[in-house]
């Protein structure tokens, strides 16, 4: 079992360096440089000495919405002492390394991103041998969601596969529209897109499933550690 890191945020692109919880830096990589930042990170341990299992988190986005809410899920767990690395899916060579994933994408048409989606199918079996929760973000109006969207949940093309991964929860998130950043294709193909602008990303509650999933997470931790043999 890996000792935690701090949080980090990598995407293609320059790198920046944030100060993390407790003076620890985590690096933060945006639109293009830095090789460096995606070599893994000399584990440093958790502020009480736990050990935690090192957690990838993985998102689709296409303007930004569903990153800002990988990216709260990565400073949550952090906070609470798991190792997580925050990432595009599109950017994800492999899962080794990593106990535990996070997958989430935005929702557009009812579906998920083909980013997503080919994480989904192209690591299915290593998937099924870690922890997952997946999460999806797309209903702009105010409110539950889920009721929003009549009791739905989960793409149901991709429920199979969820299904066969053993995921441990799926969450649905409001998501967050700005017509003025909207492609044409988009504009033209999703109307109830059009016009109505703002953010409906409910991050009390983004925050409060991250704490679930953290908790789990130390809770396996634990019991690893617990069934370890010892020497005598």
């Amino acid at each position: 079992m890996l000792a935690a890191t701090p949080y980090r945020s990598v995407e293609s692109g320059t790198a920046g360096v944030v100060q993390g919880r407790a003076g620890a830096v985590r690096a933060v990589v945006r639109d293009g440089i830095a090789g460096c930042a995606h070599a893994e990170a000399a584990p440093v341990p958790a502020p009480d000495g736990r050990s935690a299992v090192r957690t990838l988190i993985a998102y689709a986005s296409r303007y930004g919405s569903t990153r800002e809410i990988a990216e709260a899920i990565g400073e949550v767990l952090d906070k609470r002492g798991v190792a997580a690395d925050v990432r595009p899916a599109a950017e994800v060579a492999k899962l080794e390394g990593y106990d535990a994933v996070v997958l989430g994408s935005a929702l557009y048409g009812g579906g998920w991103l083909d980013d997503a989606v080919e994480f989904l199918e192209s690591f299915q079996e290593e998937l099924a041998r870690r922890s997952v929760w997946l999460f999806s973000s797309g209903p702009t109006e105010a409110g539950d969601p889920v009721a929003a969207l009549g009791g739905w949940r989960f793409p149901e093309e991709l429920a199979p596969l969820a299904g066969a991964i053993g995921a441990r929860d799926t969450a649905l998130f409001a998501g967050r529209i700005d017509p003025d950043q909207l492609s044409m294709q988009d504009w033209l193909i999703n109307r109830s897109m059009r016009g109505a602008g703002g953010d409906f990303r409910d991050f009390a509650q983004i925050r409060t499933w991250a704490a679930n999933v953290a908790h789990a997470l130390s809770d396996e931790a634990g019991d690893a550690v617990s069934s370890s043999p010892t020497g005598t």
